[in-house]
């Protein structure tokens, strides 16, 4: 599986632990199911009472595409809950040192000795177990002495969790996205005539194209989604938030059917795609004569030779459905974006 992506940012977890779970009793043939962003939270209903509001504000983050919706979808459960929730993508375990309830009680005999001492000593606060009881499940385990000690560590560590958490999602997504197939011929046929390529998912098709320009449009429907990348000839001025969005109007007036950027909803970021240094748009498009819109983000990277910038576009329409998902499966296509020679 690829490695350059985005969200492979170096991320310090205070006393990182790897958790030794004695659970040699489960079988690892089985691979993890359900929705890739829902997070199942085995708490005791008196803690996720008082830790709920800080844990939803940390991995719950709002997206705007245009309405809001959640990066991800947290869901208290009990531990009696657990046999029957073992083959879900994401398990998140919260116990305190200090406490007797069920899941404190279970995390303080299945977590070696070390992490619990170095918890109470206040060292040590999370830990991941990947594929904890089945392929490509994510689990994490939150423990500190009480409930204060447990809000103060996780609003320490909340950037942390949240990029850690999301660069393990991104990277199981894209290890499933081509789990049904990869279309390589798309891709050599980018790379022949485009010198530049992306990893294809299976239902993308070539939708437009322009040797001169660089210029290739990959999309998908039902719903719609797309990639477009295509080059530009300029100096380092093209970096700047207005003339991006510029760009990106001029570009959608053409092969969109005039779509243009909602520029109060729009921001520029710095990013990194597939480890090249990158500015990014994140904001959401609009068609008024077809009253459509969606999100996007649309990448600016620099050539090779200096000659100009290759922008990465990204967007989403579907009307009455939840965005994020297809916008993530789109960003691990674009963070497979690759220059070539």
């Amino acid at each position: 599986m690829r490695s350059k992506m985005p969200y492979r940012l170096t991320v310090f977890a205070v006393g990182l632990l790897a958790v030794l779970v004695l659970l040699t009793q489960c079988k690892m043939g089985r691979t993890s199911m359900g929705y890739q962003n829902r997070v199942f939270v085995f708490a005791d209903s008196l803690v996720w009472q008082k830790v709920e509001p800080d844990l939803r504000s940390v991995f719950e983050k709002i997206i705007y595409v245009p309405h809001t919706e959640r990066s991800f979808f947290l869901e208290q459960k009990s531990l009696s809950e657990l046999s029957g929730l073992k083959q879900r993508m994401n398990l998140f375990f919260i116990g305190f040192t200090e406490s007797d309830d069920q899941v404190s009680t279970y995390l303080k005999k299945i977590l070696p000795a070390e992490f619990i001492s170095q918890v109470e000593a206040g060292r040590n606060f999370y830990a991941y177990k990947p594929d904890l009881f089945a392929k490509q499940q994510i689990g994490l385990f939150m423990m500190a002495r009480n409930d204060s000690d447990f809000i103060a560590r996780l609003n320490l560590n909340r950037e942390d969790l949240f990029t850690s958490f999301n660069q393990r999602y991104f990277e199981r997504l894209e290890e499933t996205m081509f789990d049904r197939g990869e279309q390589k011929d798309i891709e050599e046929y980018l790379a022949r005539h485009f010198n530049w390529k992306v990893r294809v998912q299976h239902d993308y098709f070539v939708a437009d194209e322009d040797v001169k320009t660089r210029f290739a449009w990959l999309r998908r429907v039902q719903p719609n989604r797309w990639i477009s990348v295509w080059h530009v000839n300029g100096d380092s001025t093209l970096l700047l938030r207005e003339a991006m969005m510029n760009e990106r109007d001029r570009f959608s007036a053409v092969r969109y059917e005039g779509d243009i950027i909602d520029r109060e909803s729009t921001e520029l970021v710095y990013s990194v795609l597939n480890d090249i240094p990158s500015r990014k748009l994140v904001g959401v498009w609009r068609n008024d004569s077809l009253l459509v819109g969606g999100p996007f983000r649309t990448y600016v990277v620099p050539d090779k030779q200096g000659q100009g910038y290759f922008f990465v576009d990204i967007s989403v329409m579907s009307p009455g459905e939840l965005k994020k998902p297809y916008l993530d499966q789109l960003e691990v296509i674009a963070n497979t974006f690759e220059i070539l020679q």
